[in-house]
């Protein structure tokens, strides 16, 4: 019975890791593959500052929640496993 719930939990993790691909994917993340190689070599003293909009907050907020529910997740899968 206890192997039901960590197969449970590597089945949603892989799941969800496929979520946030397939989002990534349309979102653009993965567009431009040229200028991302050069990225660790630029200043970041020539570049405007950026506002963040209301759907990065959102987007932030949601990843944010997404995480303390993951560790909330593992933390009960322990606490069961070991009561059994």
């Amino acid at each position: 019975m206890l192997y039901f719930f960590f197969i449970l939990f590597m089945v949603s993790g892989f799941i969800f890791g496929i979520i946030v691909f397939v989002w990534a994917l349309k979102n653009g993340q993965f567009k431009d593959q040229q200028r991302a190689r050069y990225l660790a070599l630029d200043d970041d003293e020539d570049l405007p500052e950026r506002q963040v909009s209301g759907s990065g907050r959102f987007q932030a907020v949601a990843v944010l929640g997404l995480l303390i529910f993951g560790l909330m997740a593992i933390a009960a899968v322990m606490v069961y496993a070991h009561l059994i």
